[in-house]
């Protein structure tokens, strides 16, 4: 009798250990996924947020014609990073966070393309979101041709922003801790 008991409590405990460890794999990879995509979506805000506040002038330099409400990006090692590059390579603005930085931004952005990547600087991964963005209408939409084409690119450390996870928490997620 005893035998059955021991057989049927280790049967129980092998599938009670498999369901909580496959329902913590799956629930970290939603959490992952999810955190993934609201970092991507907030740096696409804030890419938007400085289309909306910047006008290129005629020596191809961008001017800020409001104030940028988002004060990271004026301070330096806040952890948001931003510049804009012209299509000639050259920088028309690059935000005094960025001081002292070199971020490789990928490059070869066209008009209306989206992209996003990770980039390590200095032993630290930074999560990026790039943007092709042209005031010419006669550039279509997908080709990178003209000077007058911007390429929006914004960085952001993961423990920077309120989806990464906090220290001491345990996790099996790829996610750094804040």
């Amino acid at each position: 009798m005893a035998s059955l008991h021991l057989r049927i409590l280790l049967a129980a405990s092998v599938v009670l250990v498999a369901f909580f460890g496959l329902t913590g794999v799956i629930l970290d990879n939603a959490y992952r996924h999810s955190a993934e995509e609201a970092l991507h979506e907030r740096l696409q805000g804030y890419a938007y947020a400085l289309v909306a506040v910047m006008e290129p002038n005629a020596r191809g330099a961008v001017q800020l014609n409001n104030a940028l409400p988002i004060p990271r990006f004026f301070t330096p090692g806040s952890g948001l990073y931003g510049r804009v590059m012209r299509n000639d390579g050259h920088t028309a603005w690059r935000s005094p966070s960025m001081e002292g930085l070199n971020i490789p931004f990928p490059r070869g952005v066209a008009r209306g393309e989206r992209r996003s990547a990770l980039v390590e600087v200095s032993g630290t991964l930074l999560s990026t979101f790039n943007i092709g963005v042209s005031w010419d209408d006669q550039v279509p939409l997908g080709q990178s041709i003209h000077s007058a084409l911007l390429k929006i690119s914004i960085s952001s450390r993961p423990g920077s922003v309120p989806s990464a996870r906090p220290c001491g928490v345990p996790s099996l997620s790829w996610l750094p801790c804040y």
